[in-house]
C-alpha cells in the first residue's frame, strides 16, 4: 500500500511539473513562428507521460508540418486523433497527404472525416 501511494505521489509531482500555462507556452511559440521551441515543450509533456491528450499530438503534428518533417506530423496527427478524432486534425492530415500527392490518401482520410463529421462544410 505505502509503495502505491508513495508512487502516486511521485506521478503527482511529475504531472505538476507540466503546468497548464505551459500549454499556453507552446501554442503561444506556435503562433510567434517558432515551431521548434513549441515542439520542444510538447515533447516535455510526453516525456513527463502525458501521451493520451489529443491536443499535445495535434500540436506537435502541426508544429512538425510546419517545419516539413512531414512523416512525423503524419505520425503525430494520426496519433491525436487515435486519441479522440476533430476535424481540424482531419483537414491538417488531409493537406498533408495533397502535399506529397498521396491523393488517393488524403480522399481516405477526407471520406472518414465526412463519416465522422458530416455537417461541417470544410471538408
Amino acid at each position: 500500500m505505502s509503495r502505491w501511494h508513495s508512487s502516486n505521489r511521485q506521478d503527482k509531482s511529475i504531472q505538476e511539473t507540466w503546468k497548464p500555462s505551459n500549454r499556453q507556452i507552446s501554442r503561444s511559440l506556435f503562433l510567434l513562428g517558432r515551431h521548434k521551441a513549441a515542439s520542444e515543450v510538447l515533447d516535455e509533456a510526453i516525456g513527463l507521460g502525458f501521451t493520451e491528450d489529443w491536443e499535445i499530438w495535434h500540436n506537435k503534428g502541426m508544429c512538425l508540418s510546419h517545419l516539413k518533417k512531414l512523416e512525423d506530423a503524419k505520425d503525430a496527427l494520426m496519433r491525436a486523433n487515435s486519441i479522440q478524432r476533430h476535424d481540424c486534425t482531419f483537414i491538417q492530415l488531409g493537406q498533408i497527404l495533397t502535399q506529397e500527392e498521396k491523393y488517393q490518401e488524403a480522399i481516405d482520410v477526407y471520406l472518414e472525416a465526412l463519416e465522422f463529421s458530416p455537417e461541417n462544410p470544410e471538408l
